[in-house]
């Protein structure tokens, strides 16, 4: 019983140093208390966590610029779907439109014509 609770506070206290990237405390079976050095105002593990802290920073960075692409793509798509002219059968209603409104004009100028010149 002794060598298992030995071996479980060796791996609690590997488990808490490496959780604590080693700021400090002791790595040895007998205990997993704060050894008496001091940790360095900036070792390793300051390091680690300043790159963790930049790699996160990145990530969120790019996921923001990924957000910002898809907004303008979609805004795009909106743009052109918005920004095309009449559908083809409303064009083809204005043609003949065109035609009698030209036809109206032609028989009123006519008949005016008729009237002041007869």
């Amino acid at each position: 019983m002794a060598l298992k609770t030995n071996l479980t506070t060796t791996l609690l206290a590997g488990a808490l140093a490496a959780w604590l990237g080693g700021a400090g405390y002791a790595q040895t079976p007998q205990s997993a208390e704060p050894s008496t050095v001091a940790p360095a105002a900036s070792g390793p593990s300051d390091t680690t966590r300043e790159e963790r802290r930049a790699a996160r920073k990145a990530e969120r960075r790019e996921a923001r610029k990924e957000a910002r692409r898809e907004a303008r793509k979609e805004a795009r798509k909106e743009a052109r779907l918005a920004s095309r002219g009449a559908p083809g059968p409303l064009a083809g209603v204005g043609l003949p439109a065109l035609a009698l409104a030209g036809g109206a004009y032609w028989l009123v100028r006519r008949r005016r014509n008729r009237v002041n010149g007869a």
